[in-house]
């Protein structure tokens, strides 16, 4: 469908002088380049038709010449936003292309980065990861012993708004196992999802009633003793703890099998929660909202699928009822990669028109770093690889 267009876009992309881009631009296409490496191992017919830029030996050659560009931007003279966002670019890059000399750019940016946010004191400098002397060329990646990483962030509150904090402290963790980083990462998490506007934040009261109801259903019914004992030892649970809101969960589901006779045991699908309807939301302006959205969806890829797998499933959820989604580029990328794009197939074609077509929200901070035009080339190429990742038969 869209083949002429991508097309052009390789050759455009493949031709562009590096030097200029802005490191934003870069990872877009570094991005869109990684789902290209993909397609031309799994549909190599497919990639013969895009041309000579889209053999595998082409696009590995300009991710590497991509990712020593982005580790230069670091040497740059950077606004404290603007140097989190190239840490980020380099370190995404590399988590689909291995160069050693960038890793060890990214690992002492990344190290930087996070001292300055522990606040140590004046003078001290920032602290080397383990392992890191001067001239000992690449950092250790991950499985290097724990505890090597920063100091608590004393700076950093759970609640406040820390995306680019919490990506790299994920980022972190994946390279280095460093337990601390994960902790650190959770703790912004964890505070993300107290300010969740759903049922979920109301007291337990409602969750123990829930499980009184269970309780009198199941008595009622001779053969399903077991189940009412497990309903009363929830019970017992719900009272003494007015936190449990996924304990209540499990158990309205429960209910709902023996109420329709469900065999024993039987659990819902864990990618479909019950009361999947009741989405999970953040008083906030979309486009935040799905920052907060994509941290949670690369903590849950890098660090502990399970820990938040009911809350992001619901608040994908609700997201993909908003209105304005479709405009939204960021929420095909999140998809993509928490591996729905099937799921929302008819909002994910929907989202690749809007930006073939140049209507597309773009954030005021992005087209502050970059050139809109050129930013919005990349994004093109980004969106029509993944378009043509997904939608391409295997062959």
């Amino acid at each position: 469908m869209y083949k002429a267009q991508f097309k052009s876009l390789l050759k455009s992309i493949g031709q562009m002088p590096l030097e200029t881009a802005c490191a934003l631009q870069l990872a877009v296409i570094c991005y869109g380049y990684n789902h290209l490496l993909m397609l031309s191992y799994t549909a190599p017919r497919l990639t013969l038709e895009f041309g000579e830029e889209a053999r595998p030996e082409a696009i590995t050659d300009r991710i590497n010449h991509m990712i020593d560009r982005l580790a230069a931007n670091l040497d740059q003279e950077l606004s404290p936003k603007n140097r989190a966002s190239a840490i980020l670019c380099l370190l995404e890059s590399l988590s689909f292309q291995k160069n050693p000399a960038a890793m060890e750019v990214a690992f002492n940016a990344m190290d930087e980065y996070l001292q300055s946010h522990e606040g140590s004191q004046a003078g001290s400098g920032p602290l080397p990861l383990k392992g890191s002397q001067a001239g000992s060329g690449p950092l250790p990646l991950k499985g290097s012993q724990a505890g090597s990483g920063p100091l608590p962030l004393k700076g950093s509150h759970p609640t406040e708004d820390s995306t680019d904090l919490c990506k790299i402290l994920c980022y972190h963790y994946y390279f280095t196992s460093d337990e601390n980083s994960r902790r650190q990462a959770e703790a912004i998490l964890d505070g993300w999802i107290s300010e969740l506007s759903t049922e979920y934040n109301r007291s337990a009261g409602k969750e123990a009633e829930n499980h009184r109801v269970a309780l009198a259903a199941t008595e009622n019914n001779r053969s399903a003793g077991k189940e009412a004992e497990n309903h009363r030892v929830a019970l017992a649970a719900m009272e003494n703890n007015r936190s449990a809101g996924k304990e209540a969960e499990n158990h309205r589901v429960a209910l709902a099998a023996t109420e329709n006779n469900h065999p024993a045991g039987k659990t819902a699908d864990r990618h479909l929660p019950a009361d999947k309807g009741a989405g999970r939301s953040w008083i906030l302006p979309l486009p935040k909202a799905l920052e907060r959205l994509a941290a949670l969806a690369m903590y849950s890829d890098m660090v502990d699928a399970q820990r938040y797998e009911n809350q992001l499933y619901r608040i994908l959820e609700h997201y993909a009822r908003d209105p304005q989604i479709a405009r939204q580029v960021r929420f095909l990328v999140i998809v993509s990669h928490m591996g729905y794009f099937k799921k929302y197939h008819k909002l994910m074609e929907q989202i690749t028109d809007h930006v073939m077509q140049g209507d597309l929200s773009m954030e005021q901070d992005k087209t502050q770093q970059c050139r809109e035009q050129d930013l919005i080339q990349a994004v093109r190429f980004y969106v029509l690889a993944i378009y043509y990742h997904y939608r391409s038969p295997r062959t």
